[in-house]
């Protein structure tokens, strides 16, 4: 009788995990653009969670895992997702590298679901104007 509880537990948590993530996208690799070296590399997952009470793709939460490597060490770079579905915008996140040129970002984006999105990667001047550094494509 355990094992049958233990069992309809077990699938009643994968079927409203199945339910609340929807398929995640993932960039295998980061083509280097401009003046960025050309050991730049990376992979990205973005995975849409449903949330409980809005209309489809309002509700909810996009998680993001970014990782680059090989890129310039020591410098910041800025994050844009451009969606087809959705639109393009900077997520507000921020790439930091270290002195191996490799960075991590993982956050959750509220609102509608951009994971369809591709990822261009771009070097912080300071200014309002930033130069293309990296893509990756779906």
């Amino acid at each position: 009788m355990f094992k049958v509880r233990r069992f309809v537990c077990l699938a009643l948590v994968c079927a409203l995990v199945g339910v609340a993530y929807g398929a995640a996208h993932k960039i295998g690799s980061f083509v280097p653009q401009g003046s960025e070296l050309v050991t730049a590399d990376g992979m990205a997952i973005l995975n849409f969670a449903q949330g409980t009470g809005g209309p489809l793709g309002t509700d909810g939460k996009t998680i993001t895992h970014i990782m680059i490597t090989g890129f310039t060490p020591f410098t910041t770079y800025d994050v844009e997702f451009r969606s087809p579905t959705q639109g393009s915008f900077f997520g507000g996140g921020i790439l930091v590298t270290d002195d191996r040129g490799d960075a991590q970002f993982k956050d959750s984006l509220p609102g509608l679901d951009i994971s369809d999105s591709d990822i261009y990667i771009y070097v912080n001047m300071g200014t309002p104007a930033q130069e293309l550094r990296a893509v990756g494509l779906q």
